[in-house]
């Protein structure tokens, strides 16, 4: 695990890891819920970490905040992911979202 120099953040293969708290205060701060990382580690995307760091409410946040809410490829990528991890909540809640296998 790596930690990442300008938040002070872990980033490791599974993404960068944050709090709900940290969540909802970049959101507030009007930070991009849609933004995909360049990081050499780590190139995904908010949502796709959520799923990766099996973080359910990290994940109801970023929905809610509209992540990928127009970008079908990106919430269909976090939903082959949570299948590949066999995280069966994360996947639900992405069917309900409009992912699609």
């Amino acid at each position: 695990m790596n930690q990442h120099a300008a938040s002070g953040m872990e980033i490791d293969r599974d993404g960068p890891t944050y709090s709900l708290d940290t969540v909802r205060a970049l959101i507030a701060e009007g930070c991009p819920v849609n933004v995909r990382a360049g990081d050499s580690l780590w190139t995904g995307t908010p949502l796709e970490a959520a799923v990766s760091n099996e973080n359910a409410e990290v994940l109801r946040v970023l929905i809610a905040a509209g992540a990928s809410r127009d970008d079908q490829d990106a919430k269909n990528r976090a939903l082959f992911l949570s299948i590949l991890r066999k995280n069966t909540e994360a996947a639900q809640r992405l069917r309900e979202y409009g992912a699609r296998d």
